[in-house]
């Protein structure tokens, strides 16, 4: 059921002539309005916030994965300290950019021994050094430390929306029923 199709405690009004309504005889009714329209305001915000901390979790999962991908080139004979990097000149140079673009410095030697060509591909494969893939995984380490903390704090905003949300339904519900029982008192009374 969409939104403008909600009828609004058994009436016969849509949510959207609820919102616009002005009852000023029942501030009970105003305020439920106000609250209803806050509602809204914060499940938009709550919908974006989701949106953040999906975000943040994708990103540490392709940190994770740049992090196991490079450590599987790192050589396990400690008297060799280099090792082919890369399945292939081009996967060697998807790896380069990733790490560059999560900040890892100091990879300029590396793009120089691939000698990219005039057709922007690398033209001979290149070895990596087991240290400077060690300082690589410690920097993307890092990096998914980082996030992991903004995750955290971003998943306490998305709960205080959750709460807050929650709240502004409520206390939208209760006002009704509210300005209902009131509704409903008073006629009796004009009775006797």
């Amino acid at each position: 059921m969409g939104v403008e199709q909600s009828k609004i405690e058994g009436g016969q009004e849509t949510l959207a002539e609820f919102l616009a309504s002005d009852d000023t005889l029942d501030p009970l009714h105003n305020l439920a309005v106000v609250d209803a329209q806050l509602t809204i305001a914060l499940a938009k915000s709550l919908n974006l916030q989701k949106l953040v901390v999906q975000e943040i979790t994708d990103h540490i999962n392709r940190v994770s994965e740049l992090n196991v991908r490079i450590n599987r080139f790192k050589s396990t004979d400690p008297a060799k300290k280099d090792a082919s990097f890369g399945e292939t000149k081009e996967d060697a140079l998807a790896i380069l950019n990733l790490l560059k673009a999560e900040g890892v410095q100091d990879l300029q030697k590396y793009f120089d021994k691939l000698k990219i060509g005039t057709d922007g591909k690398p033209t001979v494969t290149i070895t990596a050094n087991s240290d400077d893939i060690g300082a690589w995984a410690l920097k993307l380490q890092s990096v998914s430390e980082s996030l992991s903390n903004q995750s955290q704090q971003e998943s306490l905003r998305l709960q205080t929306f959750t709460n807050r949300y929650t709240q502004a339904s409520d206390q939208a519900s209760t006002l009704l029923q509210k300005s209902a029982q009131s509704k409903s008192t008073i006629s009796p009374n004009f009775r006797n």
